[in-house]
């Protein structure tokens, strides 16, 4: 059988600055599924919050914790990332 689901996501976030050098993340995303069999539209909240250190201007690195509850699971993560933006606009040479 092929279904096909529509997901819709909401992330809302904040970045605490401590100093220069740290901050904290937090975040909570909800993910609902459209058009479901059962209608059981929300599926899926993601709750995470970590520590980050900023690596240079334009990348971090994180160490947190994201619990993520998904249709009547509760799985619980430690999350090590690294960010970084990349900047792709033209520039003079």
């Amino acid at each position: 059988d092929n279904v096909f689901h529509n997901r819709m996501r909401y992330r809302l976030g904040s970045k605490i600055k401590l100093n220069n050098t740290f901050f904290i993340r937090l975040n909570n995303e909800f993910i609902w599924t459209i058009q479901t069999e059962k209608n059981d539209a929300f599926t899926e909240n993601r709750a995470y919050g970590a520590l980050g250190i900023n690596v240079f201007k334009s990348a971090n690195i994180q160490v947190g914790y994201l619990n993520r509850k998904i249709k009547g699971l509760d799985l619980h993560r430690l999350q090590l990332g690294f960010f970084y933006k990349l900047d792709l606009r033209k520039k003079n040479i």
